[in-house]
């Protein structure tokens, strides 16, 4: 199965007679199954499969059982939004945490998602690419100054939260440093 673009990843895990099982209930499969019903874009459910995830995660095993049918357990993991709203890479210059207008422009497709869906929380998620003293301190501003935009744009600052984790967890698929230098924001509730 392909991995979630929206929302949570829901690993469903179920045993049976015959052995082990493992499936992946991804809100983009949902999203994309309700879309092609109803003809409106994905990204309008990426909420609602979120919070699908978070229904089936709370779930005990037996109410698992009896909804599913069969014994089964559930891991959710969170996914990033810059998936789910098709957004360019969201990057910094060199040492900066300046936004550039770039990420304006993408931040503002954040701004129109969060605006429609006023229960969404996220968390922004800044990222460098080097390890020096002052990596963490970068990557938290750069995540800061992503939230200060959403905030000047009329977001409730209490929707989003921020983090920076330096270069301590770059992208596998980075083909320079400058990949690296960037936000990820994922859907929190």
């Amino acid at each position: 199965m392909q991995s979630s673009k929206t929302g949570l990843l829901v690993v469903l895990t179920t045993l049976s007679l015959s052995g082990i099982a493992s499936a992946q209930i991804t809100g983009d499969l949902i999203a994309s199954n309700i879309s092609a019903d109803t003809g409106r874009p994905q990204a309008a459910y990426a909420t609602y499969s979120e919070n699908l995830a978070v229904t089936l995660s709370g779930l005990s095993a037996e109410a698992l059982e009896r909804v599913l049918g069969t014994a089964a357990t559930v891991e959710v993991q969170p996914v990033l939004l810059n998936d789910a709203l098709g957004l360019e890479p969201i990057n910094f210059g060199f040492m900066s945490s300046s936004l550039p207008a770039a990420a304006k422009a993408e931040l503002d497709k954040v701004l129109e998602y969060l605006t429609e869906n006023p229960d969404a929380t996220i968390m922004i998620a800044g990222h460098t690419s080097l390890d020096y003293s002052g990596a963490v301190a970068l990557s938290e501003a750069r995540a800061n100054a992503a939230k200060l935009y959403l905030v000047e744009h009329g977001i409730d600052a209490g929707q989003i939260e921020t983090a920076g984790y330096g270069n301590s967890q770059p992208l596998a698929d980075a083909t320079s440093n400058s990949d690296n230098q960037r936000i990820e924001i994922s859907l929190t509730n």
